[in-house]
């Protein structure tokens, strides 16, 4: 929220979060501008060299909202918030045009795929690692703006060999997974977690195809937009892996 270079007294207007640069103004000049611009607050201090003045609200709003604990009151404000290493986070409502304009790295984008915080190899396999519930990563012949949707928005568009199904109980009990056998007898399905479940056919109350992909969103909100353009990186370099 600050911006260098510029002297004596830079003046912001944030209304929204984010902060908007309106100008410069000498010294001496602070209050008529100010005066002009009701939503710009005066500085901390007022001394010689350059001072950013910003929306008084908008700094206490950022500020309240770092303190906040996890959850999605927090999640709304990720984007503006600052990490300690001074990178904000993508937050819960990424810009893809600031991913893409980035320009990854593939090695670094690695190890963010076998990071199991990021969860990536909770369904997809690569290198004897993960597991086989999403598809194979290697030999996807897809730009990476297609690549990077599928994280943003998993549930977009889902190939049919992964289509998710949700199937209730007699008994009340719900679940979710992929069709791995349907049959006069039984039902089998694959949770997120790998794991089959099979359900006697007399047990099903109700089974339909879900609108939602067993993968979550949000993987990605705790990634600086350089982190995500580098995993994207590397996902875009499996095209020509060997399977």
């Amino acid at each position: 929220m600050s911006r260098s270079g510029t002297s004596p007294y830079d003046f912001w207007d944030a209304r929204d979060v984010t902060p908007t640069f309106l100008g410069t103004a000498p010294a001496g000049d602070v209050s008529r501008h100010t005066a002009r611009h009701p939503n710009v607050a005066m500085p901390h201090t007022l001394q010689d060299g350059p001072a950013r003045v910003i929306h008084c609200q908008s700094y206490h709003n950022l500020t309240a909202a770092a303190k906040l604990p996890p959850g999605n009151v927090r999640d709304l404000f990720e984007g503006y918030l600052t990490k300690p290493g001074g990178e904000r986070k993508l937050g819960s409502n990424p810009k893809p045009k600031a991913i893409l304009s980035l320009k990854g790295d593939a090695k670094k984008g690695r190890e963010h795929f076998f990071n199991a915080k990021l969860q990536c190899i909770n369904c997809h396999k690569l290198e004897g690692q993960g597991q086989e519930i999403g598809p194979d990563l290697r030999g996807l012949k897809r730009t990476r703006s297609d690549l990077l949707e599928s994280i943003l928005d998993p549930s977009r568009r889902v190939e049919p060999a992964y289509q998710s199904y949700l199937l209730k109980t007699e008994s009340g009990k719900s679940l979710t997974g992929l069709l791995m056998k349907k049959s006069e007898k039984e039902i089998v399905l694959k949770g997120a977690d790998g794991k089959e479940e099979r359900i006697p056919a007399a047990d099903v109350q109700s089974f339909s195809p879900s609108r939602t992909s067993l993968m979550p969103n949000g993987l990605i909100a705790d990634l600086t937009p350089q982190q995500a353009s580098d995993l994207l990186e590397f996902l875009f370099s499996l095209k020509d892996a060997p399977k």
